[in-house]
């Protein structure tokens, strides 16, 4: 649903920012005509690969613009602002919309005397020279643009964790049905053995218990699974009952983390950042010393900040890489562990059991393995998010 833009005021204050993912049902992509940029935007081929029944990693950003509620909502109400004259507004206009508003807010009060005296107070504080700044910094082009880019690019970074989230998710289960499994079988091992005596009731409680809390957890899997994709696709433009093709996630190769290179990607997420590029929009349309002197030291601080998050998404990527590699270390080192109880088992010197474990903990290794792949593939691609744009930028 369009949101039609709430015109300026001083009375009322408006965030232009929204943040996380908004989870509100949305028409399918192929239905729907209400996308974010008018149709000559993009060429026919372009609009028919968002509109058909996949969703591919390369095409995430242009689906959250055209088709999240959120983000093609702020991209309407942007461009209808902008055909209404509301951006970059002069200094006698600024003072001429105070006066409407006072003048609105007079009659409003209905001579109510508190109602009247709040609508002075706002009058004489908007027609301060630090209230001319604010409304300035308020209706900058340049500086509301960014505002939205800032949202989409988050946005467009959480649904690219999500989506990575739905394979994992996916691998879990996988290896959570293992474990159901192993451990069912071990219960009904339990009851034998108590049947004969070689095992005690709490042996055979306990074996229960295991197997019941591995099952248990198999259905939390289908669950967060269930509603990790139903929120992506909503936030996609799909209905959340669709079933659309989702792609695969480009996994992280030596090549690509070689091309890290830390103090190189931390000077470009200093000059993309969107909060830094915000404030000092707000810089450039302010006149007094104490606007500018304070958000002088606002960015200042964002800049410190975006470099320690910077070296943050950096670690994590490396940690995730030593996870890795000590879980395909621990694969092989099963799969070792297998061949050998393979060996023994051919010559009767394993049981069935032996083999059985063996062979599950081999199985196990290699979904954990996969799992730390996808790990790593969500940690290498925050820290690009990061070098793209959305670092903390926190002034604190």
């Amino acid at each position: 649903m369009k949101h039609h833009f709430k015109y300026f005021t001083l009375l009322l204050a408006a965030s232009m920012i929204p943040t996380g993912i908004a989870y509100a049902a949305y028409p399918n992509t192929s239905m729907t005509p209400h996308q974010s940029s008018v149709e000559q935007a993009r060429d026919a081929a372009q609009w028919a690969t968002l509109r058909d029944n996949k969703i591919e990693w390369g095409e995430l950003q242009d689906l959250v613009r055209e088709y999240n509620p959120t983000v093609s909502s702020l991209w309407l109400d942007f461009r209808e602002s902008q055909s209404r004259g509301k951006y970059n507004i002069d200094y006698e206009d600024v003072l001429d919309q105070i006066q409407q508003s006072y003048d609105a807010s007079m009659n409003a009060a209905n001579n109510n005397e508190i109602l009247e005296a709040y609508a002075n107070l706002q009058y004489e504080t908007s027609t301060t020279a630090q209230g001319v700044d604010t409304s300035a910094q308020a209706t900058d082009e340049q500086a509301a643009e960014l505002s939205i880019r800032q949202t989409e690019k988050t946005v467009t970074e959480q649904i690219r964790k999500s989506l990575i989230s739905i394979y994992t998710t996916d691998l879990q289960r996988q290896m959570d049905q293992l474990t159901a499994d192993h451990t069912a079988s071990l219960y009904e091992m339990q009851k034998r053995k108590l049947s004969v005596g070689q095992a005690t009731q709490l042996d055979v409680l306990t074996a229960q218990e295991t197997m019941q809390s591995a099952q248990a957890k198999l259905t939390s899997d289908q669950t967060l699974a269930d509603k990790t994709k139903q929120l992506v696709l909503v936030n996609l433009g799909w209905k959340y009952n669709d079933n659309p093709e989702i792609c695969a996630i480009p996994m992280v190769t030596e090549e690509m983390l070689s091309k890290m290179d830390l103090t190189k990607d931390t000077q470009t997420a200093l000059a993309n950042n969107f909060a830094i590029l915000i404030n000092e929009r707000k810089i450039a349309v302010s006149s007094t010393d104490t606007q500018i002197g304070s958000l002088s030291t606002t960015v200042e601080n964002e800049k410190e900040s975006v470099r320690s998050d910077m070296i943050a998404r950096f670690n994590s990527v490396k940690s995730a890489k030593n996870s890795l590699d000590q879980a395909k270390l621990s694969l092989s080192n099963a799969q070792a562990a297998l061949d050998k109880v393979k060996r023994s088992y051919a010559t009767g010197a394993a049981s069935q059991r032996d083999l059985e474990t063996a062979e599950y903990n081999t199985n196990v290794a290699k979904l954990a393995a996969d799992i730390a792949d996808y790990t790593l593939a969500t940690e290498y691609y925050e820290y690009l998010a990061g070098r793209d744009g959305i670092a903390t930028a926190d002034a604190s």
